[in-house]
């Protein structure tokens, strides 16, 4: 999960992209958003629900 990289495997994986550009912490900010949105989508089961908040409560604490 894109989500679960660290600023290593960001630098790493991202070399030579232009996303690159916005740094990790913006990076998981918008994937965080996106994650937040998606929880408003009717389509999500429960499960899939469920795995979103685990996830982002997992990086509650990171800036």
């Amino acid at each position: 999960m894109l989500f679960g990289w660290s600023a290593h495997d960001f630098d790493e994986r991202m070399q030579g992209s232009a996303i690159r550009r916005i740094g990790h912490e913006r990076w998981l900010r918008n994937i965080a958003m996106e994650m937040g949105n998606a929880l408003r989508s009717p389509v999500l089961g429960a499960d899939e629900r469920s795995a979103i908040r685990d996830a982002l409560n997992a990086r509650a604490a990171d800036a």
